[in-house]
């Protein structure tokens, strides 16, 4: 199988079976590269939404991996939604679209969860986090709804919406959020925790695994705290053609990666 990470990807037509339980990281970040270029080369679709679309079903994925004893699964993902320098350099406009697709697709997962397991019988439910600096995005109304997402996530939590004796999803958001922010601020305000949504913090977790599409090689200001020992794939598609069988052969190859933390 050529690897993610070369130059020569898999072709795109090929399908993987996982008739036995891989290895599973504890936590996944996604960049989700390429769909500005994806609606360039699409412009009769409708703006972001292939992305929006194609970001619940690759969650659902990760969420359904189950370990070798079957009682192992993914704990959280990570999604770059929006970093400080998109919304700096794209305008509100741009900014708004994004948001509203991003929003869109958390209440979806908010709502339908995900399938675990090969069988796919068992249900799973999502609790949805943000991080970075909300208050700073531009439209009030994408603000407030954040703040409700986060809060209807929360009720549903603990009311216990995990479903099927499996622990939610956490996915985790980042809006308007740059890794460098967070590591200055994790130096020098320990001690003194910022105010709630006022801007990016390091997240109390380490990542195992980075998929990034678009075959860029770049974190791009994404979690470079969280990053310190993740492994980093790239796959050679834009991200609305990115499929579930790209991340199960990432998957595949993660397990058989040798991580030797430093040693």
């Amino acid at each position: 199988m050529t690897p993610l990470y070369s130059t020569t990807q898999p072709n795109p037509t090929d399908t993987y079976t996982v008739s036995v339980p891989q290895p599973c990281p504890n936590y996944v970040g996604i960049i989700p590269d390429g769909n500005t270029r994806h609606l360039k080369k699409n412009p009769g679709l409708q703006t972001y939404q292939a992305g929006g679309d194609k970001t619940t079903e690759i969650i659902n994925e990760i969420g359904s991996w189950v370990g070798p004893s079957s009682s192992e699964y993914v704990k959280g993902v990570v999604l770059y939604g929006l970093s400080s320098d998109n919304k700096s350099k794209r305008g509100e406009t741009v900014e708004k679209v994004v948001l509203e697709q991003v929003l869109k697709q958390c209440r979806l997962l908010l709502r339908r969860g995900c399938k675990v397991g090969l069988d796919g019988k068992r249900e799973r439910g999502v609790r949805v986090k943000f991080n970075g600096d909300i208050e700073g995005l531009s439209d009030f109304r994408l603000k407030e709804e954040v703040k409700e997402i986060e809060k209807i996530s929360n009720e549903m939590s603990r009311e216990g919406g995990g479903g099927g004796g499996v622990e939610p999803l956490d996915v985790w958001v980042l809006l308007n959020y740059s890794g460098r922010e967070a590591i200055r601020r994790f130096g020098g305000e320990q001690g003194n925790p910022p105010p709630f949504h006022s801007g990016s913090s390091v997240m109390p977790f380490s990542l195992d695994l980075i998929v990034r599409s678009a075959a860029e090689f770049r974190l791009s200001d994404f979690c470079l705290y969280e990053s310190s020992y993740a492994e980093f794939f790239t796959v050679d598609k834009l991200w609305p053609d990115v499929k579930r069988e790209d991340f199960r052969s990432v998957r595949e190859q993660w397990g058989g990666r040798r991580k030797r933390m430093g040693s």
